[in-house]
């Protein structure tokens, strides 16, 4: 098959990219660990390997999106069905997700700093500025880049459910009896040759809206992630995020290829 080749490269890069994920947040880990017992911030070491996971994530999307280009829509045979059910547009997780791992990482922060403040009864001024520590300032402007990301998910989505709708909205030859298979039948058969053609160029077209649609999507996702981390002003504030979002895609792969137990009954 002609597209197979593209698949094939696509789901090792796609496995080589989860096992680069353990380096990254085995090496996100231990930089984090070491500025937090230090007294400056953005220390060389931790700059580094925030930058090369960030250089990890851009890499895949690009691999993503080359395989996109070279064929319509490319299956992903490897991956799990608990990695698929939270899969956004035929890649990662939706774009928001990235906010939502964020305010939760926030939340998780404040306790921690809060916790260890009353049980030293004096703030630690040693320790470097966290997620905790973010501004007003960039708390609006997350609210406004989420807010934004969302509705062009909505678009996006609402978009792809319009195209899926119109499936048969195209008048398709139903008729007649249905002992042979459409593409068995010859082309002396009384125009049938020139229907098949139209159709096809009918879900061609359609199919080409939808790869325009995953297409933005990968955009969208890739642009949120992007904008994300600029709002975030420190490498430390920027390790502990994309610390999380490794872990998160490596725990949706454990999860994966474990035993999931079933869904309790009524559910």
């Amino acid at each position: 098959m002609a597209g197979s080749g593209v698949q094939d490269v696509l789901e090792a890069e796609y496995a080589q990219w989860l096992e680069e994920q353990e380096r990254i947040i085995d090496e996100l880990g231990r930089a984090l660990r070491a500025e937090s017992q230090t007294l400056s911030e953005d220390d060389d070491t931790l700059s580094q390997a925030v930058h090369r996971a960030v250089q990890h994530y851009h890499d895949f999307t690009k691999t993503a999106a080359s395989a996109q280009r070279q064929r319509n829509f490319v299956a992903w045979p490897a991956v799990s069905a608990v990695e698929r059910v939270f899969m956004w547009m035929g890649s990662l997780q939706r774009p928001s997700t990235a906010f939502q791992l964020l305010y939760a990482l926030m939340g998780h922060q404040i306790q921690a700093e809060l916790e260890a403040l009353l049980e030293l009864g004096t703030a630690n001024d040693v320790r470097p500025a966290s997620l905790a520590s973010l501004s007003a300032l960039q708390l609006s402007q997350l609210n406004d880049l989420q807010t934004s990301t969302i509705k062009e998910e909505d678009r996006i989505e609402r978009e792809t459910a319009k195209c899926q709708q119109r499936l048969t909205d195209q008048p398709f030859n139903f008729s007649g009896e249905f002992t042979r298979a459409p593409a068995l039948r010859s082309a002396d058969e009384g125009g049938s040759s020139s229907s098949m053609t139209q159709e096809k160029s009918v879900l061609v077209q359609k199919i080409a809206a939808l790869q325009e649609l995953h297409m933005q999507a990968d955009a969208l996702r890739q642009s949120a992630f992007d904008k994300l981390l600029e709002l975030l002003h420190t490498s430390y504030q920027k390790g502990q995020f994309l610390l999380a979002s490794s872990k998160l895609q490596v725990a949706l792969r454990r999860l994966g290829r474990s035993n999931v137990p079933p869904f309790p009954r009524g559910l």
